[in-house]
Formats: structure tokens, C-alpha cells, sequence
């Protein structure tokens, strides 16, 4: 594998085809996800009040996270399944962390999602604070940490 970059992309990078790009495997689990990208997320990129940092590996972004800094939160982090197991989540964490400025950043996953993440939560040690049903979808519950 060439040499990973990490770098938190400049607002004027952002756009919202690359949004819709890097997020479309992730819309999957939430209601009205188009228009929180779009009203939310692209408007709170231009404006900086949230983070955008990527992983790319020869040139391809192999994977994100997406942070809210009012919130010191977590809002999504994505590795593409042939970039998986290779330490890329950890670091973005590790930025993401650092960038909010906290070691314990808010963040929630879907519990049929959470086996995936669990050993990365674990490593640095977010504590589960609650489970709702139907936060983001009726039949779904979603795990909240710190």
C-alpha cells in the first residue's frame, strides 16, 4: 500500500457531488439523508463549524470522517471496504479527536452496525451511555458513547 494521506479538506474542495459520492453508502441508514447533507452538513462545511477529513491512498480517498465542532461529535466515519483493517479508522479517529480538541468526542452507530466498530470504539475506550429505538429509524436502535 503507497503512503496514506491524512488531511482535513479546505472548504473550497467541498462540494456537494463529492458529498453525495463519499456519503451515498452511508445515506443508506438514515431518514431524509439528502436534505441533511445538503442543508446541514455542505452548509456547516462552507461555514466551518464542521470538519471534513479524509484518507487517500495514491490519490483515491479511501476513507473520511465527518466531525461537528459545536458538539466535540463524531458524526461519521467511513472506510471503504478494500482499505478496511489497515489502521485507517484509528488514525482518522485519532485526528478527529485531536481536532475537536477532546479525547472522548460524542458520537452513535447503529446497534446492527456496532459489531464492526466495536474493537475500535474499544481501543479508545468510548463507554456506552444509552440505546434508543427509533432515534434515526423506527425499527432501528442507535448507541450512543461518551
Amino acid at each position: 500500500m503507497k503512503e496514506n494521506k491524512y488531511r482535513v479538506l479546505d472548504k473550497t474542495e467541498i462540494s456537494l457531488s463529492l458529498l453525495k459520492t463519499l456519503f451515498e453508502k452511508v445515506g443508506e441508514s438514515y431518514p431524509d439523508f439528502d436534505y441533511w447533507l445538503e442543508q446541514k452538513v455542505l452548509s456547516d462545511l462552507k461555514l466551518g463549524n464542521r470538519d471534513l477529513i479524509i484518507s487517500s491512498i495514491k490519490g483515491e480517498i479511501a476513507g473520511f470522517v465527518l466531525t461537528k465542532d459545536s458538539e466535540k461529535k463524531v458524526c461519521t466515519i467511513f472506510v471503504k471496504p478494500e482499505y478496511r483493517n489497515k489502521g485507517i479508522a484509528d488514525k482518522l479517529l485519532r485526528i478527529s479527536k485531536e481536532k475537536l480538541g477532546t479525547n472522548y468526542p460524542k458520537l452513535t452507530v447503529g446497534k446492527k452496525n456496532y459489531p464492526m466498530f466495536k474493537k475500535l470504539f474499544d481501543k479508545h475506550n468510548f463507554k456506552i451511555t444509552k440505546e434508543i429505538k427509533g432515534y434515526y429509524k423506527p425499527e432501528e436502535t442507535e448507541i450512543f458513547f461518551n
